[in-house]
């Protein structure tokens, strides 16, 4: 929506994301980086399991999924 740009890391040995990085919204001067840190084998494939946020290189937010859904 506000074309700023995004790059997405992708792993070819992994087959899988690596990281997204994408300019704050609120703060066009920092960058945001979601890495993908740990993954959960399912009958949909690797999901995410633990995520960690990086914003600015300064504040570190970690995520750990205890319970996944899929809509079908």
């Amino acid at each position: 929506r506000l074309n700023n740009p995004v790059k997405l890391y992708y792993d070819p040995k992994m087959e899988q994301i690596k990281f997204i990085e994408f300019l704050n919204m609120m703060d066009t001067t920092e960058v945001i980086k979601i890495e993908y840190t740990k993954w959960l084998e399912s009958d949909y494939g690797k999901l995410a399991k633990e995520i960690e946020i990086i914003q600015a290189e300064k504040d570190t937010f970690n995520f750990n999924f205890k319970t996944i859904e899929i809509n079908e």
